[in-house]
């Protein structure tokens, strides 16, 4: 491993330039800021309002396009700080990037699978929020929805699975939100 390589394995910038499940939606419904981001997130399209005694902005990311940030160098504290349980353990060098990358490409094939089969593609909305109203329109939860489409039920078991394992940490779990 060269000497660069070992920085980018030690940063993690490979992997967490690759993935963007902590901005697409995926792993949270919110992102909180600090008092002093938050006349500058407005600026920057956010939309921060205030939840609870915080200010927040919802997920999916109006600046995250699907491969990139457009506010890299400018985002708030909370985004610049976030690490998933996944890019701590390639910092950490207890996986490596083809098997962390593997799993990234694994959980948005899932996310296109669910969308593509429900038929919601919004880019808008969460993942989350696009199969609630999915199976709600359905009839989702009861034993003929699941009978009737195993294949989406499977997707997202795997799904939740995945984000579980290998994303989230049991505070992100419960609380579904950043830092």
């Amino acid at each position: 491993m060269s000497g660069s390589d070992n920085d980018t394995f030690q940063n993690g910038s490979a992997l967490y330039l690759s993935c963007g499940l902590c901005c697409d939606g995926v792993l949270h419904s919110h992102v909180p800021l600090l008092p002093e981001e938050i006349d500058r997130a407005g600026q920057q399209g956010l939309s921060p309002f205030a939840r609870g005694e915080r200010y927040v902005f919802l997920q999916p990311c109006p600046c995250y396009n699907g491969t990139e940030c457009s506010i890299y160098s400018k985002r708030p504290n909370a985004c610049h700080a976030y690490q998933c349980k996944l890019l701590k353990k390639y910092t950490q060098g207890t996986i490596g990037l083809e098997e962390s990358t593997k799993l990234v490409r694994t959980v948005k094939h899932l996310v296109l699978a669910l969308q593509t089969q429900s038929g919601t593609t919004s880019h808008s909305k969460r993942i989350w929020q696009q199969i609630e109203e999915y199976m709600q329109d359905k009839g989702g939860g009861t034993a003929e929805f699941r009978q009737a489409y195993p294949e989406f039920m499977m997707d997202l078991a795997m799904l939740r699975v995945l984000c579980k394992r290998h994303f989230q940490s049991r505070i992100e779990q419960d609380k579904d939100v950043t830092g």
